[in-house]
Parts: C-alpha cells; sequence; structure tokens
C-alpha cells in the first residue's frame, strides 16, 4: 500500500471510530437513562463536540511538531469525526438567540483564557523540543 492511501485510509477509520461509537453509545446508554453525568457533576453542558475539539488541538499540535509522522492523523480524524458526529444535530437545536448572544458576549475573558493557553502551549512545546533536541 502506498503512503498516501495509507494516510487516507488511517484518516478515514480514526474519522468513522468516534461517529459510531458516539451514535451506539448515545442509543443505548442516553436514550433511556439519560446522559447528565457530567453537568450534574461539573454544572457544564459539555458534549462530545467539546471533546472532539481536545482531540483536534492535540492533533494539530502534532502536525506542527511531527508534521511526517502517520499516526498524527490518529487525533485528527477523531477530533473531526467527534465534532462532525454533532455538527447536524446542532444545525437543528431550538435555541433562543438572545440568550445565544448574552453568553458569547459573557464569554469573552474565558475566550481570551482559552486562547492564550493554546498559543502559551504551542510556544511552550516549540521551545522545548528545541531545547531537548
Amino acid at each position: 500500500m502506498d503512503a498516501l492511501k495509507k494516510r487516507v485510509l488511517l484518516f478515514c477509520v480514526s474519522f468513522a471510530i468516534p461517529i459510531i461509537f458516539f451514535r451506539i453509545a448515545i442509543y443505548f446508554l442516553c436514550s433511556r437513562n439519560g446522559c447528565e453525568f457530567v453537568q450534574s457533576v461539573t454544572g457544564l453542558t459539555v458534549h462530545h463536540f467539546h471533546f472532539g475539539f481536545i482531540l483536534l488541538l492535540i492533533g494539530l499540535f502534532l502536525l506542527i511538531f511531527y508534521p511526517k509522522e502517520d499516526r498524527v492523523l490518529i487525533p485528527l480524524g477523531l477530533g473531526v469525526g467527534t465534532i462532525a458526529d454533532q455538527f447536524i444535530p446542532s444545525l437543528f437545536l431550538e435555541t433562543e438567540r438572545a440568550h445565544e448572544l448574552a453568553l458569547y458576549s459573557q464569554s469573552y475573558v474565558a475566550t481570551f483564557i482559552l486562547m492564550g493557553i493554546v498559543v502559551a502551549l504551542a510556544f511552550g512545546i516549540y521551545y522545548l523540543r528545541k531545547k531537548f533536541t
């Protein structure tokens, strides 16, 4: 198998795994018992979209620092697949636009903190890698 075909296959399998996993998990677990565990513990509304973002971020960092490694496609595929599984349903969520905009306005500080953490991680990994290679 040529290298490009291997990379495409690795990404596609990694992309499909979370979609299949979450569809099965939600069908068997949440449809009967509800899926309120994380929200009941943290008070936050955490969806698998959020986990997908974290996986995507990890994959992007790996891609930046290890561009020739095929394995970086695994967290990228898992992240994109996890986000994609919630993409279409999120288009049909019934929400109140004024409430959405209010929450968006209240999250500026947290968003900029997240941006700072991601930038600091990127440069931190860069300097550590440069120091030890």
